[in-house]
């Protein structure tokens, strides 16, 4: 039996390892190689031997079709589809090509909150609606203000994609094992058909004391369990094993309301969502946090994202076979929101966040580029999520500002504008078109937090391999450096997104430095060289018997210089060693160009002037002159 698919759907091997872990699935997905989970079946003689994801889900939405059919007693053909508001698009594809396999016509996409929001009409202009949406896998939250138009306007949405109701479902069944273990079971010896059993009893138990009234729940064993033939759970003992996760909840909804500088009042409403919304601890608990706003359970928090969907779903078809919608049945216009962030990466700097996950479609964000490179031409990728959707080249001349004005006109549709210029970016689905059957052709990973930054630091790797600015003292030097990121690289795998984070700023910012350094040290070569090359000018006007000696020294520094023999030094240490040079040079120039206007006189003597270490004269060596 394989369940929880809204979790790992689109997921990665070790993603699931790590939920695998958590939750104790009793089956094991596994990765083609290519990003992609399926399902092995363990008996390797069945006919279908690996099942992908996209086939599990069209086979449950085969069999809502089937009860919508034999309900209505016709023919379903049309349908919305709701998904998590973090969902991806690569997430949402798979869904869509579930649907088209089982022969579902989408009339339209939408996040569940949106759909619950739909569903709950708040009609007080300017007031707030918070859906707190706490389903079966996910926890999300949507902030939306009512418009003067009989609108909503999404103003933020965030949430938890790693918890909901099966992780109240965890609690219980480490409240149900501990009972047994004082009745003498061994919980780490059970099989996974008790197992399964128990989690199924569980949820039972968790469903039961969410109802009002209801002070314990009786959980039935078995005779496979040693013949104990029930534990009672009570209330207290649940509420007090979860009350840290409703605590995050709630933390999470005033974290969201403080970024928008938003104060709850008694014109505005939390509406509850989701089957986990029903546990009485919720509503105390978001009363307690939120005193003045209505905590609102008109309708039943388990199928009104379902009437939303519903809502929308008749409002699309009337539209698309152009048939009058009811006046009875008045539905708000809702705006979408970003479901993943927009990055952009110009030239090889590592992408910023330019739209953050949850921003209003339609907002425009501006970025102001300031151009340092010699190059007259950048590379502008643009990202959704870590997901490349494609790049332009940027025209700017060193030491210029350009400003990029961003903004998504739908989660389908990115826009950049610059200096008169508009460019459309179309995110593309990543399932192939045709017939699919349970060997289908599956998703490509979502874009969590973990991968965008995964992604992030390998973009920086990335940089420092295509580097050409930098200069390296050595090839040894260089492989030490590549050596330890690649070190630190693979450390961070295994870290979470926050020290991935630091570690990519922190590569960043060393690159950055040592790119500052080299362009400052190379300008300080330039200037050297033109001032040896004017003094190069200067000797070659005179008339020394030691000139040409002279004029080599000069050459000789000019092209160690262009050949990159003092990039080893740091700016300081060159500076001081082309100023020591120059000195030299001046100084031993006058002891050979001296002439006496009145008379020459030969005289032989030993100059008292070293060669300079930058002269690459032989060490120690003084030199012979003659006037």
């Amino acid at each position: 039996m394989i369940y929880d698919m809204k979790r790992y759907i689109g997921k990665h091997e070790y993603e699931f390892r790590e939920m695998f872990d958590h939750f104790h699935y009793l089956f094991s997905l596994h990765e083609n190689g290519k990003g992609q989970l399926y399902y092995s079946h363990p008996d390797p003689k069945v006919k279908i031997h690996r099942v992908f994801a996209s086939a599990v889900v069209s086979k449950l939405y085969s069999y809502i079709i089937d009860k919508a059919r034999e309900q209505l007693g016709q023919e379903v053909e049309y349908g919305v589809i709701t998904v998590p508001a973090y969902f991806s698009d690569q997430q949402i594809d798979i869904l869509k090509k579930a649907a088209q396999i089982a022969g579902l016509r989408q009339l339209d996409v939408i996040p569940e909150p949106t759909a619950a929001a739909l569903a709950y009409g708040i009609s007080i202009p300017n007031s707030k609606l918070v859906i707190y949406d706490l389903g079966g896998g996910t926890f999300d939250v949507c902030i939306l203000e009512v418009t003067l138009n009989d609108g909503y306007k999404v103003i933020k949405c965030g949430g938890d994609p790693f918890l909901g109701g099966r992780d109240f479902d965890q609690r219980m069944l480490a409240l149900i094992k501990k009972k047994l273990e004082r009745n003498g079971v061994d919980v780490n010896a059970l099989t996974n058909s008790q197992l399964a059993y128990l989690q199924s009893q569980a949820e039972t138990a968790k469903i039961a004391l969410s109802m009002k009234g209801v002070i314990h729940a009786t959980v039935s064993l078995n005779e496979s369990f040693g013949g104990i033939e029930e534990v009672y759970i009570q209330k207290e003992e649940f509420e007090s094993s979860i009350r840290d996760l409703i605590e995050h909840t709630c933390d999470l909804v005033e974290d969201y309301l403080d970024e928008l500088d938003i104060e709850l009042t008694d014109t505005d409403t939390i509406g509850l969502v989701g089957g986990s919304s029903q546990i009485p601890l919720v509503r105390t608990m978001l009363e307690e946090r939120f005193p003045e706003a209505q905590i609102s359970t008109q309708e039943n928090t388990t199928t009104i994202v379902a009437k939303g969907a519903c809502m929308r779903a008749y409002e699309q078809y009337c539209r698309q076979h152009h048939i009058a919608v009811s006046e009875s049945l008045f539905i708000r216009k809702i705006n979408q929101f970003l479901n993943q962030p927009i990055f952009l990466r110009i030239g090889m700097n590592l992408e910023r966040p330019v739209l953050k996950q949850g921003s209003p479609i339609g907002r425009e964000q501006r970025v102001v580029y300031h151009h340092v490179s010699d190059s007259k031409q950048e590379k502008v990728i643009v990202l959704k999520g870590i997901r490349e959707i494609g790049s332009f080249p940027l025209d700017v001349e060193k030491g210029k500002s350009v400003e990029l004005v961003v903004w998504a006109s739908d989660n389908r549709a990115v826009n950049v504008h610059y200096d008169g210029h508009v460019i459309d970016f179309t995110v593309r689905e990543v399932v192939e078109d045709g017939e699919v059957d349970m060997m289908a052709k599956p998703e490509v990973g979502p874009a969590t937090e973990k991968e965008v930054e995964l992604k992030s630091l390998e973009v920086a790797v990335e940089m420092w391999k295509r580097d050409r600015e930098v200069m390296w003292s050595s090839e040894e030097s260089k492989k030490k450096a590549f050596e330890a990121i690649e070190k630190g690289v693979e450390e961070m795998k295994n870290k979470e997104e926050n020290a991935i984070h630091e570690y990519t700023l922190s590569l960043c910012g060393w690159h950055e430095e040592l790119v500052r350094s080299t362009t400052m040290l190379k300008e300080h070569i330039k200037e050297h060289i033109a001032e040896l090359l004017k003094e190069r000018r200067r000797m070659d006007e005179g008339d020394s018997q030691n000139k040409k000696t002279i004029l080599e020294y000069i050459d000789k520094r000019i092209s160690d210089l262009n050949s990159g023999v003092d990039y080893s030094l740091n700016l300081e240490h060159f500076d001081k060693n082309s100023t020591n040079f120059m000195s030299w040079l001046k100084e031993y120039s006058f002891c050979v160009c001296f002439i006496s206007p009145v008379l020459f006189i030969h005289v032989g003597f030993r100059s008292k002037v070293r060669p300079h270490s930058g002269s690459h004269l032989e060490a120690g060596r003084t030199v012979r002159t003659v006037f």
